[in-house]
């Protein structure tokens, strides 16, 4: 069977089928049914009629009940009926003007007599009425996210999956780059190396404690070579001439090449007996050359520092098998512990902080953007302003439903770096998720901002697209802001809501400050403000938009 509801001020009136609503109020129109509902509702709202079932639905209307009026207009319309079936052809017009002078004075009167009880009491229910359109707004948003669950799954689970794509791709060090290696005093190093080793454990086997059989100078190329092999991220690849190695280069084939020297070990030795009067044929004779493809300059460079390390550690073994002092052979720089993090810190460690950060404001702002074109479009939100409902109650509930789904996000990306990458926070636990949280409820702000001024999901994400790789580039994930030049770009990368906190959400989990550091709390300050400012924006465009 066929129903209608009539609803006024956000209250049901009535719902039955039409036939029995035209037959219950003598009309032969829906729309003078509808006009005798909302005149009998003004009545019942002012306060006019005296019966008790009126001051009953008063009562309750004040204590924010949602009771159906529907009961109290039925008895209204009854009595009504029964003074027009002694003349329904008739309309006295005296009788009514002397009926709307008495409902006027006494509306008069009451309002003289109860004026402060009833502001008071009209504050409650506005109160009331305010917190219940919120709840109401944010249920049918909670119950929107329920029906679509692969939805609602992608969307928890998106930053964690970004995060981990992001990690797994950044930060490690790249393996097993192709180095050429000419060895002019071992031509053919890869058999006589292994033949000297051999050698080397033969006659460590019949020597004296008094003899160091290891502090052997002969082919010490074999040994830095070996060294820089052990590391994992240089492959050395035999090369027979210094010609053949260059043309590979040129093709593509090797990152770069060594070079060693004729009498390269008789010369270090050389070298390390006379220091600083060795002649320059010693000197020269004593070095290894190194040619890089520097056009792959994050290549390069790594392999350039593991290229430092390996010989440091060479020579340091060399010197400790001969019996000498290693600080001799080390640089005239002595590394301390460090005050914040540890030697052994990588990329990862710089990256991880900004890289959730980032993208727990990304993926809120673009979800907020999708979810309110799509409610525009359906009418879900002309329906509810037109029911009453106003934009700040709107942005409140976006902010409850969507803010509750940026802290399940930031507590699984958290979990999962823990369990995998064995995160660590030195400053508070709070303090941490209180800056992640801040910065999705001000990429919900901001997507709630571009929802408003965009008519179309496309032309949204294209500018969620636009605005997403401008952040991550000048916030300082990828590479510091202090690179950048003050005019204009750094003073640009400072604008963005993200780069302060940036900084702060890296103090917290390395340092250990807390948010009244006052490295901390600028970002804190700066990111509160934007979403204050996208919140006033979107409020004016909204009222200019629906005015």
């Amino acid at each position: 069977m066929n129903s209608i509801g009539v609803m006024r001020k956000g209250r049901l009136l009535v719902e039955d089928s039409p036939d029995a609503l035209l037959q219950q109020y003598n009309c032969d129109l829906l729309e003078k049914v509808v006009l005798q509902l909302c005149r009998k509702d003004e009545n019942i709202s002012g306060g006019s009629d005296s019966g008790s079932n009126n001051n009953v639905s008063i009562s309750s209307q004040r204590n924010c009940s949602t009771k159906n009026y529907s009961r109290e207009l039925m008895d209204g319309e009854s009595l009504e009926k029964g003074n027009n079936n002694k003349s329904k052809n008739t309309y006295n017009v005296y009788d009514k003007f002397q009926e709307n002078l008495e409902l006027n004075s006494r509306r008069r009167s009451s309002i003289k007599m109860d004026e402060c009880d009833n502001n008071t009491k009209r504050g409650c229910m506005n109160i009331c009425n305010f917190l219940q359109r919120i709840q109401g707004l944010s249920i049918i948003m909670w119950l929107m996210l329920f029906r679509r669950p692969t939805f609602t799954v992608m969307t928890l689970f998106l930053p964690t999956i970004q995060l981990l794509l992001t990690l797994g791709v950044l930060g490690t060090d790249p393996k097993e780059l192709r180095i050429g290696i000419v060895n002019k005093e071992v031509p053919n190093y890869v058999e006589n190396c292994l033949a000297q080793e051999a050698i080397t454990r033969d006659l460590a086997k019949y020597t004296t404690s008094l003899e160091t059989p290891t502090c052997n100078f002969k082919f010490l190329s074999c040994n830095l070579i070996a060294e820089l092999s052990r590391t994992g991220i240089i492959d050395a690849v035999p090369m027979q001439s210094t010609e053949l190695a260059y043309e590979q280069v040129k093709e593509g084939n090797l990152w770069g090449y060594f070079v060693f020297p004729t009498n390269y070990s008789q010369h270090l030795a050389n070298l390390v007996v006379e220091q600083k009067f060795a002649e320059n044929e010693t000197i020269e004779g004593s070095r290894v050359s190194l040619r890089m493809d520097m056009s792959s300059y994050l290549g390069a460079a790594i392999a350039i520092r593991t290229t430092f390390e390996a010989y440091g550690n060479y020579v340091k073994n060399l010197a400790i098998s001969c019996g000498l002092d290693e600080r001799e052979f080390q640089l005239p720089i002595m590394y301390r512990e460090p005050v914040y993090g540890t030697e052994e810190s990588s990329y990862h460690d710089y990256v991880t902080p900004i890289i959730i950060l980032t993208v727990i404001f990304e993926v809120p702002m673009l979800i907020t953007t999708i979810l309110f074109i799509g409610d525009r479009k359906q009418g879900t939100l002309d329906r509810a302003r037109i029911a009453g409902l106003k934009f700040k109650e709107v942005l409140i509930g976006y902010v409850l439903t969507q803010g509750s789904v940026a802290v399940g996000q930031t507590f699984i990306c958290y979990a999962v770096m823990k369990i995998i990458f064995d995160f660590h926070v030195l400053g508070s636990i709070f303090s941490f998720f209180f800056l992640i949280i801040l910065g999705g409820l001000c990429g919900l702000s901001m997507g709630l901002l571009l929802g408003i001024l965009f008519q179309d999901e496309v032309a949204a994400l294209m500018m969620g697209l636009l605005i997403g790789p401008t952040i991550i580039l000048w916030e300082g994930a990828i590479w510091p802001v202090e690179a950048l030049p003050w005019v204009p770009w750094r003073m640009v990368a400072y604008s963005s809501p993200t780069t302060l906190v940036c900084a702060s959400i890296r103090s917290v989990i390395s340092r250990g400050w807390g948010l009244t550091h006052p490295y901390v709390w600028p970002g804190v300050a700066v990111l509160s403000g934007y979403t204050i400012l996208f919140w006033i924006i979107s409020i004016c465009f909204y009222i200019r938009k629906y005015k």
